[in-house]
């Protein structure tokens, strides 16, 4: 390899990397949306919990079969869907 190929593959290596503060930031953003999801995850399973006590909610089988299904998407693809702050959002609307 010559000096002109060397240098032509380090700088190509040099863009490729990503500084100190682009990986804090990676690295920040990947461990919000894991506690994200850890969050909408523990209140899906609170809600299925409360939906499978007898009586607590009256719904109906096929609503029942919904949220079930809804539940087993969210879990192959947590990305799908509004982001926490949306659905906060959506419920304080509501509430």
């Amino acid at each position: 390899m010559n000096r002109k190929d060397k240098t032509s593959a380090s700088s190509s290596l040099s863009e490729t990397l990503l500084s100190e503060e682009e990986v804090a930031q990676r690295i920040t953003e990947l461990e919000r949306r894991s506690a994200s999801h850890t969050v909408i995850l523990r209140f899906l399973q609170t809600v299925l919990d409360f939906l499978t006590v007898p009586g607590a909610l009256h719904l109906t089988a096929q609503q029942r079969a919904e949220l079930s299904r809804r539940l087993d998407e969210f879990e192959k693809d947590p990305e799908i869907g509004p982001a926490l702050a949306e659905i906060k959002k959506r419920v304080r609307k509501s509430g």
